[in-house]
């Protein structure tokens, strides 16, 4: 086994934006609650039901002109029970196992293993309470007829945003079992901009442990373990976001060690139940940075100078959205202010 490395960039960012998409395939009901909506109503039933069955399938994953085709094994129960594994049948080999307290992604074409630990429970599941409010403040939430995908009958769900500055969902739901089965993003104009579907499924009575081995063998290859990443303490949190736009929450505020970036990079995270955005600020090398924005699919990113600082705001947002976290930002000190 070669020795341990400390970043993979490329190959890191395809792993947590598979391991993203997947944790919205089973836990898409996080963020409802007991109202009179049927539409949120479903998704809680959901977001009970589907942690809890065991089930692999194979689903397509669309985004801009290109589309992958992945397996996927996922043995439910406890929290501390869960895993996954999921790996891709078209292009290059790249495989991912997710258990209770770590993911594995293991990457051929790279000849790297990246290793990284997460919570037992998903951050936006823990911030509950307030999350509803949160998600119903920024969508509206609806029952849109039925239909059928990998040829089961589905319940569909259209979740519209009350603003520009996110976008839209609509949600296909097997009646049978309560698992998301076609999830589209939608543009104002409710064109699909990016899909995942199942085009078949099937729930079983458990998994074998077998079923959850890795395919790939990474024994010679590069280990990348991230550091761990612990909530940043009060006396290190320099920036915030001053009126943050409607419906979004503060979810984390860490110091993040990157690769090229010394002292750490201030990183927080908002999101408002779908739609994330990061915030990054790096004290190097300002004075050089010139004001820019990039976008890779649906995942955008705008870089400005700010005050000797390097700010970045990378999210599936529009752009507008990115540009507005970046001119509120200020620092802690200026309570309230707008730079």
């Amino acid at each position: 086994m070669k020795a341990p490395a400390t970043s993979l960039p490329g190959s890191r960012d395809w792993c947590r934006g598979l391991a993203v998409l997947m944790l919205a395939l089973i836990s898409v009901g996080a963020w409802a609650d007991q109202g009179d909506n049927p539409g949120l109503r479903l998704l809680e039933r959901i977001g009970e039901q589907t942690p809890q069955l065991h089930y692999h399938g194979i689903l397509v994953y669309r985004h801009g002109g290109d589309m992958e085709t992945l397996r996927i094994i996922h043995r439910g129960g406890a929290e501390h029970e869960r895993s996954e594994r999921f790996y891709t049948l078209t292009g290059i080999p790249r495989e991912v196992i997710r258990k209770p307290d770590e993911v594995i992604c293991i990457l051929p074409d790279a000849e790297a293993v990246v290793v990284g630990r997460r919570q037992l429970r998903n951050p936006i599941a823990q911030a509950l309470p307030r999350y509803t409010e949160a998600l119903q403040e920024a969508y509206e939430v609806t029952l849109a007829g039925e239909g059928r995908v990998a040829d089961r009958d589905a319940q569909q769900v259209l979740i519209v945003p009350r603003d520009d500055l996110r976008y839209g969902h609509r949600l296909w739901i097997d009646e049978a079992y309560g698992l998301l089965l076609r999830a589209d993003l939608l543009d104002e104009h409710q064109q699909v901009l990016e899909q995942v579907m199942f085009t078949e499924v099937t729930v079983v009575e458990a998994v074998p442990d077998a079923w959850l081995e890795p395919g790939i063998s990474g024994e010679s290859f590069t280990w990348v373990r991230p550091a761990d990443r612990a909530d940043a303490a009060p006396e290190q949190r320099r920036w915030q976001v001053a009126e943050v736009p409607p419906g979004f929450r503060l979810i984390s505020h860490r110091q993040r060690q990157i690769a090229g970036h010394d002292p750490p990079v201030e990183h927080l995270h908002y999101s408002d139940g779908l739609a994330s955005v990061s915030v990054y600020v790096s004290p190097q090398a300002a004075d050089k940075v010139r004001e820019r924005a990039a976008r890779m699919g649906l995942m955008g990113a705008v870089r400005v100078p700010r005050d000797g600082f390097t700010v970045t705001v990378v999210g599936e947002v529009p752009r507008a959205t990115l540009h507005l976290f970046a001119e509120r930002l200020a620092a802690t000190g200026d309570e309230g202010a707008r730079p």
